[in-house]
Parts: structure tokens; C-alpha cells; sequence
């Protein structure tokens, strides 16, 4: 790909090395020709000034590291764009993807029913829950939840039971503390295809799969937990159909934005 380079978060106690988990990657990149960036990311998340790549051209930049809460994006990318860096995903895509608000209403026929509050009042969850009925739910904020502490901060057998559910609520706000992302998600919990239980959290582990996309192919597609590609015909069918769904969003806005411009 001419012109294009890719950013990973730096080791902090050895800045010229990947950050751990980020290994494999890194060596794989620069096997293929690639001369791969690193940058201080907890530097970056604190707000401190710190150094990044630049390109005597437009250079497309694919970064590879930990998540960021889509303010903190949004100026990741426009410094880097500063820099004549841009990254393959703008701040608006980012959102998008990263935030179930962004893409629920998208895919709301093919994920579990969802409803969401930044009031983290009493009265704002108890709404939500009493819209549940009896039924089964999770929490998390708009990225992320706490599935490794299942019964204490994720998993509501009865939303009905407010008693229990307003704790194990409380449990995750608390934990999730500045972490947390937008608001408070609450999700009906279907039963999947499972694979078995967590060994230490009892979570239900289900069949699971993650895709990853660019320029509108896919790259790859991984079943989560055993890290196989060996994916089937129909789930990559499905992954494909997904993704068309959601860039036909992003298409939708590069029109509006080339009206505005015009």
C-alpha cells in the first residue's frame, strides 16, 4: 500500500519497543516493509505534548494500539493530520463504530434490544430497567463492560429485581470510574451459541467471531477465543453483510460533505 504506514503505542520502560501484546505485529510489519511508528500513548491520553509522525506527503496511517474515548480521538487525528498523517479512520467513523449509540440504530435488527442514559441517576436506570420487564439484561457504558466480573458488575438475571440489579449497576459505575465512556448501556441478554464457562468469572463464553475491515475488504476474520481463522463460509457472509451496512453510513456522509463544500 503506497503511502501508507502504521502508528503502534511505544513500551514506556523501553521506548524504542512495541507496547506488550504488540509484538507479533510489530515484527510481522516491518517483515512486510513497512517502517512502523511508535508514539507515548499514556503521555497522549494525560494531555502532554508529545511526538508524533510526519510525512513530507499525505501518508495514510493505521494505528495499532489500545482504545481511546472518541474526544480524545478526535485529537489524536487532527494532530496527526497536522502532520500530513491521516488516519484510515476519521473521528466520525471512529465514533460510529467504537459507540453503540453510533451504530445501534444501524444494526438494531441483528443485535440484542439496547437502551442507554448518560443521567446515571436512580430515577434515569430505574426507567430503563422497568422497560426490561423480567428479562434478563447486561450493563456496560458505551464501549466496553466489565464481562470478566460477571455476577458482580455485568450480569442482571431479572431487570424486575431492581434491588439486585440497582447493585450490581452500581457495582460496575464504581468500578468503570473515569473510564467510563458516554453513559450507561443496558442490554436484554439472549442466549447465544455457548462454548462453555469462563474458568474464573463464570461468564458464559459464546461462539464469537471479530472481523476486520479495509477499503471495504476483509482482511480477516478470527473466532475470539481459541484464535482460529478456520471461520465458515456463512460467517464471513455475514461479517461482509454487516460491514456493506455500515459503509453505507460512511458513504452517505462523504456525500453530505462534499455537498457542503461544493
Amino acid at each position: 500500500m503506497k503511502n501508507t504506514n502504521f502508528l503502534l503505542c511505544r513500551n514506556p520502560l523501553e521506548p524504542k519497543s512495541p507496547d506488550f501484546g504488540y509484538e507479533n505485529e510489530y515484527s510481522v510489519i516491518k517483515k512486510a516493509g513497512y517502517v512502523p511508528k511508535l508514539f507515548d500513548f499514556d503521555s497522549f491520553i494525560s494531555g502532554e505534548k508529545v511526538a508524533m509522525p510526519t510525512a513530507e506527503e499525505h501518508t495514510k496511517l493505521i494505528y495499532r494500539g489500545w482504545m481511546m474515548k472518541p474526544e480524545t480521538y478526535e485529537r489524536f487525528y487532527e494532530v496527526l493530520s497536522q502532520n500530513r498523517c491521516i488516519l484510515v479512520n476519521s473521528p466520525k467513523q471512529y465514533r460510529f463504530c467504537h459507540t453503540l449509540p453510533g451504530w445501534y440504530d444501524v444494526l438494531s435488527d441483528l443485535t440484542p434490544k439496547s437502551r442507554w442514559t448518560e443521567d446515571l441517576s436512580d430515577a434515569a436506570i430505574m426507567t430503563i430497567l422497568h422497560e426490561c420487564g423480567d428479562r434478563p439484561v447486561i450493563i456496560k457504558d458505551y464501549v466496553t463492560s466489565r464481562k470478566h466480573e460477571w455476577l458482580e458488575a455485568c450480569f442482571i438475571p431479572d431487570a424486575s429485581n431492581t434491588k439486585q440489579a440497582m447493585q450490581v449497576i452500581r457495582h460496575f459505575l464504581d468500578r468503570q470510574g473515569e473510564d467510563l465512556v458516554g453513559g450507561l448501556v443496558i442490554r436484554e441478554f439472549d442466549k447465544l451459541k455457548e462454548a462453555g464457562l469462563h474458568p474464573k468469572s463464570g461468564m458464559p463464553i459464546s461462539e464469537e467471531y471479530r472481523a476486520f475491515f479495509l477499503d471495504e475488504k476483509q482482511i480477516c476474520i478470527i473466532d475470539y477465543w481459541n484464535g482460529t481463522s478456520a471461520v465458515s463460509v456463512e460467517i464471513k457472509a455475514f461479517a461482509d453483510h454487516v460491514a456493506k451496512r455500515c459503509k453505507a453510513i460512511s458513504s452517505l456522509w462523504t456525500l453530505q460533505e462534499q455537498r457542503m463544500t461544493s
